[in-house]
């Protein structure tokens, strides 16, 4: 991670070793002081998207509040942190609802350009990961891919093409068989034949 950003897949079929190589991975970074942040996709209809960079931002502060440092979260992510352990927080700037709303008002239907506000989103996480990646070497590692929503999708390919220029690895690791079975396309098939 010499400020070549990259995007490393691993497939194979489940039992191959993937994990193991990945905990490999992850180990020697840490040795390397190189700060691992982790986020999975999760089997369910209708996922909840962006989960695994919900679950990474939410374990950049776990660590950071463990190492007594000052977190440091742009606003437009605030509301992606989790109040509690238990639970990840969607980002409520795509639906109109604050970040730091303890409930949810009332909302008076305005108009959004819902590509623009994506696009901003997706530009303040590639922010957040850069801004890290200036201090110290980052390694996000996505697991369990084959069940990323496309809205965790979309948002991995826009990192993808942004990181170049970064001390970003993004490590991901999926099963070959759950998207080479499903039939007909796959959302993960397709990103990746975007990025090729």
């Amino acid at each position: 991670i010499d400020g070549k950003g990259k995007l490393v897949l691993i497939s194979g079929e489940a039992g191959i070793g993937k994990s193991r190589l990945v905990e490999e991975v992850l180990q020697y970074s840490r040795s390397e002081n190189v700060l691992v942040l982790m986020g999975k996709c999760f089997f369910r209809e209708g996922g909840d998207p962006y989960l695994p960079f919900v679950e990474a931002i939410n374990d950049y502060v776990r660590q950071q509040k463990e190492q007594e440092k000052d977190v440091n979260i742009p606003a437009e992510l605030g509301g992606m942190i989790s109040r509690d352990s238990g639970r990840a927080n969607m980002p409520m700037g795509l639906i109109g609802i604050s970040s730091d709303a303890d409930e949810v008002a009332e909302v008076k239907p305005t108009k959004v350009d819902v590509t623009l506000e994506r696009e901003r989103m997706f530009e303040t996480v590639y922010k957040f990961f850069s801004d890290i990646s200036k201090k110290q070497p980052l390694v996000f590692f996505l697991d369990d891919m084959h069940w990323a929503d496309n809205a965790t999708l979309q948002l991995l390919y826009y990192l993808a093409r942004s990181i170049r220029e970064s001390r970003v690895l993004i490590l991901g690791a999926y099963r070959s068989e759950e998207i080479e079975s499903s039939g007909e396309s796959h959302p993960l098939t397709d990103t990746l034949q975007r990025m090729t």
